[in-house]
């Protein structure tokens, strides 16, 4: 069983994962200590047996607008549906927990895979940042939403 806890200092320096294994936005390994101090709220998954699968956290942008990051590593394919589900409730543990109205993502455009996967979480493409990653490659971002006013 998948277990998740709030993530410490001692978590993110102790996993340390390569960049083919971030599963969703590939620049996200080079940011991330950024990412986590900028965060309000992070989780860290653990497989059976503690070993570190995935950290994924929340920067609260704006009043009731946030955006969401996760480090994943490939070794969530273990536990494909299960690793979902857990992720999927984050989503909506973060946006009840800080009253979100909106929740994006920022989505390697080069991978289908990752782009599913989001999709599979609840958000939805809203565009394309043409040569916005690091090397030069397109980034979709994505985002769900909570009581929106139309």
């Amino acid at each position: 069983m998948i277990n998740v806890f709030p993530t410490t200092g001692t978590d993110f320096s102790g996993w340390n994962p390569r960049v083919d294994e971030v599963a969703l936005y590939s620049d996200f390994d080079t940011h991330a200590l950024d990412m986590l101090e900028q965060s309000e709220d992070t989780r860290t998954i653990r497989a059976p047996g503690g070993e570190i699968i995935g950290i994924v956290g929340v920067i609260l942008n704006r009043p009731a607008c946030g955006s969401a990051w996760a480090l994943l590593s490939e070794r969530i394919t273990m536990h494909p549906i299960e690793t979902t589900k857990v992720v999927r409730k984050l989503m909506e543990l973060f946006a009840s927990t800080h009253e979100l109205r909106r929740l994006d993502m920022l989505v390697n455009g080069s991978s289908q895979r990752n782009i599913k996967w989001a999709k599979v979480l609840g958000f939805q493409e809203e565009g394309i940042l043409k040569g916005f990653g690091d090397n030069g490659e397109d980034i979709n971002i994505m985002a769900r939403y909570w009581n929106v006013r139309n």
